[in-house]
């Protein structure tokens, strides 16, 4: 589907802009440190932008970071097989996806609303038995993480000194495989 699709892309850009516009584009995201900085992008490229600046190194560093990150779900693929953990895995998994994303910016997260929908639908459908009073807690709490979530990646990126998206994306995606693995166990 990937190769499809990026082909799809490849075939209505050259026939669109022609063979140069290709040239131009890979000269732009290969060849240009000025187009897209790392240290404003909002996935782990941005940590390692934020750390080490730009530059072959931190690009290299970069992008090794996201492999790693895109590797860290591959685990998540057995949990979602267990019965009744495909919300939470499959959410773990689309917060380590942006994480590896190494072209990430604040508009990309709004791909976390639908995992956000789907693990709290799957929250009240494991927790509405326990308790009728935790339910509207965690739903209050997970609204409040999601609006500190979203005021986090509109904070200006001169003015933050650390990257605090990446980390955020990386802490959601260690709670949903720990919620999938612990509730496996059960």
């Amino acid at each position: 589907g990937a190769a499809a699709a990026g082909a799809a892309v490849l075939l209505v850009s050259v026939a669109v802009g022609g063979p140069s516009v290709v040239g131009a584009f890979l000269h732009a995201a290969i060849g240009s440190r000025s187009v897209w900085p790392l240290v404003t992008m909002d996935g782990i490229t941005g940590i390692t932008g934020s750390l080490l600046g730009s530059g072959g190194t931190a690009d290299m560093i970069g992008f090794a970071t996201c492999a790693l990150a895109a590797a860290a779900a591959l685990p998540l693929g057995r949990l979602a097989r267990t019965p009744g953990n495909l919300e939470p895995a499959l959410a773990a998994a689309v917060a380590l996806t942006l994480l590896a994303s190494p072209h990430l910016y604040p508009y990309d997260l709004a791909m976390l609303t639908p995992a956000a929908v789907w693990v709290m639908a799957w929250a009240y459908q494991h927790d509405h038995e326990a308790s009728a009073t935790i339910v509207p807690l965690a739903l209050a709490m997970a609204l409040l993480a999601w609006f500190v979530f979203n005021v986090l990646s509109g904070i200006d990126e001169r003015a933050a000194s650390a990257k605090l998206v990446p980390w955020c994306l990386l802490a959601v995606s260690v709670a949903l495989a720990g919620a999938a693995r612990s509730f496996g166990h059960r």
